[in-house]
């Protein structure tokens, strides 16, 4: 398997992630003085003057939205063992590691996942975060800039009619 190149700027929030995953995200005692709380999607939902308490909460939500929402498949319910999310809530390490290892090979142990392919996948886990505050749009908004070339907003179609 190739390594991942990630960006030096982005390896704290990775580092951060991962410390997340041992007591699942909503048990994490460093939450509150992580980088995570100061990722642009969480500063514009929790407000500005937000406490990091409150940062932490806002933070939790939308990864939980980000796992829902914008990841797929096994990168999704990855997601959501690794940072004992739903039924995932509560579960023992050992349990969430070995339920990981193998979502990606029944033959795996922790020590083969924990390596390159949890790397890749915690950078996977951030970019779908640091990418939220982009698709944040309300939809009115969005759909107010996408008229087609060569209409007009003010006119509707036959089939809006």
């Amino acid at each position: 398997m190739d390594t991942v190149q990630i960006p030096a700027e982005d390896m704290p929030y990775i580092q951060a992630l991962r410390e997340t995953i041992r007591s699942g995200v909503m048990a994490s005692p460093t939450l509150e003085r992580s980088p995570l709380i100061d990722l642009p999607i969480v500063k514009q939902q929790s407000g500005a003057s937000a406490s990091p308490s409150k940062r932490a909460h806002v933070f939790i939500e939308v990864l939980r939205r980000v796992i829902q929402q914008r990841l797929e498949y096994k990168e999704a319910e990855t997601a959501i063992i690794l940072f004992g999310i739903g039924k995932y809530a509560g579960l023992p390490i050992q349990a969430r590691y070995e339920a990981v290892a193998k979502l990606f090979n029944p033959h795996w142990t922790w020590e083969n996942y924990r390596k390159e392919p949890l790397t890749r996948h915690l950078y996977v886990v951030y970019l779908a975060l640091k990418r939220e505050i982009e698709l944040d749009v309300a939809p009115s908004t969005a759909l107010a800039t996408a008229t087609p070339p060569g209409k007009s907003p003010r006119h509707k179609s036959a089939a809006q009619r």
